[in-house]
Formats: C-alpha cells, sequence, structure tokens
C-alpha cells in the first residue's frame, strides 16, 4: 500500500474494524427495537378492533410505543455515527503521519482549533456566534511557517422556539508567514453561492486582465496596483486550476506579512474516507493530495522566492 507502512495499515484496519464492530451492534439492536414496536403497534390495532382495548388504555399502549421507537431511532442513529468517528480517527492519524514525513517537525493536535481571530482576520466571512475547530496542523515548507485547521462557523438564530445556531460556513483554513511586508490587502473570493457579486465594502474591486478570472473571482484591495502585481497571469491561471479541485468556496487573502487561504468544502468532505472496505491506493493518494496542500500552495504561488521574500 503506497504511502504507509504495514504497521501502520493495520492499526487503520483495527480502527476500522472496531467502528465496525460497535457500530453494528448499536444499528442492531435499533433495528430490533423498532421491529419490536411495528409488530406490537399492528398488535394493537388488532386488539382494538376486536374491543380488547379500552380507549385510555389505546393511548397509554401509543405512548410507549412512541417512547420505543425513539429508543430504536437513537440507537441506529448512534451506531451509523460511528462510520463518521473512524473517518475522523483515521484521517487524524493519518494526517499526522504524512504531515510528519511531508513537513517534518509539525505540532498536530486533532482537537485543538486555528485560533479565530486568524480567520476573522482574512475577512472571508462574517464573524460567528460560536466557532468549532480541529484537526490543527502548523510546521514548515521551504523555510515557509504555516499553520491549518478545520472550521465550522454558526451564527445564532432567535424563534418563537427558542435560540438555534445555523451553520455558514464549514471547511479547511490555511495561514502562511510571507517573508516581506507586502503593504497592504488582496483578498480573492470565489463568486460560486454569492449570486454572482461580492460587497467590495471600503475596498476597490479590481478588473484584471482576465475575463475568465473575473468572472469567477472577485479581487478586492486597498490598492489596485498591488492587487495587480500580486495577480500576475501566471498566479491567475494556478488560483483557477486549483479552484476545479474544490467542492466549495476557495477564497485566497495577501494582508500584509502574511497569506490566506480557505476552502470551504466542509470537514465531512475533508475527511472522508471508505468504511465498508480497507483503504486502497486510490483513497490513500486523495488523502496524500489533501494533505500536502500546505506544499502545494506554498509552491503554486511561489511565496518562498523573491516576490514575497525578505
Amino acid at each position: 500500500m503506497a504511502y504507509i507502512s504495514e504497521e501502520d495499515k493495520k492499526a487503520l484496519s483495527a480502527l476500522r474494524a472496531k467502528g465496525a464492530k460497535k457500530g453494528s451492534i448499536f444499528k442492531n439492536v435499533g433495528l430490533v427495537i423498532g421491529l419490536f414496536g411495528v409488530l406490537a403497534l399492528i398488535a394493537v390495532f388488532v386488539l382494538f378492533g376486536l374491543d380488547f382495548i379500552a380507549d385510555g388504555l389505546l393511548v397509554a399502549l401509543f405512548m410507549t410505543l412512541a417512547a420505543v421507537f425513539v429508543v430504536a431511532l437513537v440507537l441506529y442513529g448512534y451506531g451509523k455515527s460511528f462510520r463518521s468517528a473512524y473517518q475522523r480517527k483515521a484521517f487524524a492519524f493519518l494526517e499526522e503521519r504524512r504531515g510528519r514525513a511531508l513537513f517534518g517537525d509539525i505540532v498536530y493536535d486533532p482537537d485543538r482549533a486555528i485560533a479565530q481571530q486568524v480567520i476573522d482576520y482574512a475577512g472571508f466571512f462574517d464573524v460567528p456566534s460560536r466557532y468549532f475547530g480541529s484537526l490543527y496542523m502548523a510546521g514548515r515548507y521551504e523555510g515557509i511557517p504555516f499553520e491549518k485547521g478545520h472550521y465550522v462557523l454558526q451564527r445564532k438564530q432567535e424563534s418563537k422556539n427558542g435560540t438555534h445556531y445555523i451553520t455558514y460556513a464549514e471547511g479547511t483554513f490555511y495561514r502562511f508567514a510571507l517573508g516581506r511586508d507586502l503593504g497592504g490587502l488582496v483578498r480573492i473570493v470565489e463568486k460560486k453561492e454569492k449570486n454572482g457579486t461580492v460587497d467590495p465594502g471600503e475596498l476597490s474591486l479590481v478588473q484584471t486582465e482576465s475575463i475568465a478570472f473575473d468572472e469567477k473571482f472577485a479581487v478586492l484591495s486597498d490598492d489596485p496596483t498591488r492587487a495587480l502585481y500580486v495577480l500576475t497571469p501566471t498566479v491567475m491561471e494556478k488560483i483557477m486550476d486549483l479552484e476545479r479541485h474544490f467542492s466549495g468556496l476557495f477564497d485566497l487573502a495577501f494582508i500584509g506579512k502574511e497569506f490566506y487561504v480557505s476552502i470551504s468544502d466542509g470537514t465531512e468532505d475533508f475527511s472522508r474516507l471508505p468504511f465498508d472496505r480497507e483503504l486502497e491506493d486510490k483513497d490513500l493518494e486523495a488523502i496524500e493530495e489533501r494533505i500536502a496542500l500546505p506544499a502545494t500552495f506554498i509552491e503554486a504561488f511561489k511565496i518562498d522566492e523573491a516576490k514575497f521574500g525578505a
């Protein structure tokens, strides 16, 4: 198997087997209880039709059966949750192993979040009412420090039924340290799912020399000249090429001495792995591409070279 050792392969197989076994137990118990509830419901209707059950008792039986069905659904749903739990654990396992192989001495913590202030500062999203983060990694590639992490952004929504939190953005966020201060802000945001328009606020909406690029992305900057300095034809081509690989929004920003990238693909899309079979080389190749994205961005935009160097 490509990319991972036999020892790691065995560890992943053990994770999958453990999750599959526990998941099957809860799902099967849920199914059995649900089947019992269906049979009991049929029996109640038959007995009621034969006048063996009084009206008062019928209500109590229906309430009891409703509770049985709720328990069955909870157990079945809990069993299915082991799939996503396995996927997250397996991805975290692979990301740490491959992250160390690709980037050397990394900091990795699947339960840690990239700081919310970092996400807010990039300006891609409204400031959330509630923020969750995970799968944090920090390291270096070609001398460029970077950090990444998954994010879930939620806004509070009040209704007559109480307070609810709605997820409006979910994905993976990257921050890179540049070698020199660009002296301003250039934000490149994808128009997809934004009705084809982006409010520039106090920034200028910059037109590039590429009609195709301007149709897909909005370029916002406090200095149009600086924006065109950053967005060379080669860089725009790289952005367009990378965007095709992501199902969600692909947003980028150069702000002062930092470079930010957000891929709003959702945490599950990022870490989805097959659960009903062993991992194959094609699965690992796709995971490898995801884990190696910090290197891909550094190489694609040449942020380790003179233009962004010290």
